[in-house]
């Protein structure tokens, strides 16, 4: 018989900072918001335990920057599990090694983080076992710059696959404990890498002069086949009275920013609603995740990012 209590499986990939990860995925220290107030502020973790969730942070990456402490941790990636282990580190299958057992052991709602070492650099090719090996020739050093960039490519995309299986195998995990729980998981990465371009290399650059292979995160939506013009319409700012003809594969605020025009803007997403701009006229074609479907029918705003367009001109109170 079912119990009546469910787990969630928040697994977190994270390269250079957990605390994002888990909590923000999509935030960065501001001024607004620097490190010193949110050490001093409960973090997600901490009111799902107040609210009575078990909560229970495994780990094989570089710890959790303060964001476990007041929950259960167990750190797995120094341990020496045949297959798993090499070398002084462990893959990220290490993450379910014996979790079963732990999950045996419920009898309350569950939160589950398992805190992935991932596609962690400059050593990628330590990342996953050699049986996933698929991409090659692949850099086999920590010194990237010396080594050709399809290379660490291919160690990098090696990483990924890995990353995947290891995905595959926690969704398993779940399923077999579908009598039991009510389950979910949650899949969280906080940034990418730089893999040579322009000659940069990992994530260190701070935000704000960071390269975008550095700071985009993907977002995945199901493809809608829906009545829009695909480029050709023109996009008319009412105050300037500047006109711009929006080219097939472009996006507004492409063609914007490129002719020097001022506007806010963040993911580039259609995810954080940094980029809503007033419509006065015309019909936009919505593909935004922010606005509601009736904010979406009233056509009085639209997330220039990624939006299209419906009818041959959009007028914007720019």
């Amino acid at each position: 018989m079912r119990r009546q209590f469910g787990g969630l499986f928040s697994v977190a990939l994270s390269v250079a900072s957990p605390r994002l990860a888990v909590s923000q995925p999509a935030a960065r220290w501001s001024s607004d918001f620097p490190p010193q107030l949110a050490l001093r502020r409960e973090g997600l973790l901490d009111v799902l335990k107040r609210a009575g969730i078990a909560v229970l942070w495994r780990d094989n990456n570089s710890g959790c920057k303060g964001v476990c402490d007041r929950v259960t941790y167990e750190d797995l990636s120094n341990l020496q599990v045949p297959g798993l282990c090499r070398d002084g580190e462990c893959y990220d299958e290490i993450l379910l090694h014996d979790l079963q057992a732990q999950l045996d052991k419920l009898d309350r709602d569950a939160v589950v983080v398992l805190h992935m070492k991932g596609s962690h650099g400059p050593a990628y090719f330590k990342r996953y076992p050699p049986a996933f090996e698929f991409f090659t020739p692949v850099c086999n050093s920590n010194e990237l710059d010396r080594c050709a960039r399809q290379d660490i490519v291919n160690a990098y995309d090696n990483t990924l696959r890995y990353t995947d299986h290891v995905l595959s195998l926690t969704i398993d995990l779940l399923r077999r404990n579908d009598r039991r729980f009510d389950s979910a998981m949650l899949y969280v990465s906080d940034h990418g890498e730089s893999l040579g371009e322009n000659g940069l290399y990992l994530h260190g650059i701070p935000y704000a002069l960071a390269p975008r292979e550095q700071i985009h995160v993907e977002y995945f939506t199901p493809k809608q086949e829906v009545d829009k013009k695909a480029g050709g319409f023109v996009v008319e700012l009412a105050r300037s009275g500047q006109e711009f003809v929006i080219p097939e594969g472009k996006s507004i605020l492409q063609v914007l920013l490129d002719a020097g025009v001022d506007v806010d803007y963040s993911c580039e997403l259609g995810i954080c609603g940094a980029c809503e701009q007033r419509v006065i006229s015309g019909t936009p074609e919505h593909r935004d995740a922010i606005l509601t479907e009736e904010e979406q029918a009233s056509n009085t705003k639209v997330m220039i990012c990624c939006a299209g367009c419906k009818s041959e001109r959009l007028v914007l109170d720019l």
